[in-house]
């Protein structure tokens, strides 16, 4: 059948790995909660109120095969996106499918949304849920218009950013 043949696919792709290609500690120190891929980026939260950007190593096939070599690469910074009361574990964080937007919830009810693109470091805007709830996860539509995010006490809000940017 259709499904067993897609399930099929899905095995083929799997694969075991037994040891990562590369491990970072740089950029946090407790639990990392949620992490992203921005293109060749990464984007990683944890608590601590931040929000971290940057490029893993990069390791050539004699790099890979030399644990030496490997310790020497270190992950490349990009920028940090400061927010308040983000102290809290699994708050997810997302990107808008165009790669502009990224926002992340807080303990407070506050949606802290940043523009990728701009050199300000500073967010674009914060939206504040009628509630003051804990934000737990975030998505974006696929055209960037709509945001939706889910809270503690089981609500999910749907906010139109066209009228909100």
């Amino acid at each position: 059948t259709r499904d067993e043949a897609q399930r099929d696919d899905v095995a083929s792709l799997a694969a075991l790995v037994a040891a990562p290609s590369a491990s970072i500690k740089s950029f946090h120190t407790n639990c990392v909660d949620c992490v992203l891929v921005f293109g060749g980026a990464v984007v990683s939260k944890s608590v601590g109120s931040v929000i971290e950007m940057w490029y893993p190593p990069t390791f050539s096939e004699k790099e890979k095969n030399s644990e030496a070599d490997m310790a020497t690469q270190k992950p490349v910074h990009v920028r940090s996106f400061l927010y308040e009361n983000g102290h809290l574990w699994y708050v997810r964080c997302a990107i808008d499918p165009s790669g502009r937007w990224l926002v992340v919830g807080n303990v407070k009810g506050v949606l802290t949304l940043w523009d990728t693109s701009s050199e300000d470091l500073g967010p674009k805007a914060t939206l504040q849920l009628e509630d003051e709830v804990v934000i737990r996860s975030v998505a974006f539509s696929p055209c960037s218009r709509m945001l939706l995010c889910t809270t503690d006490c089981g609500s999910i809000h749907k906010l139109d950013l066209t009228t909100s940017r």
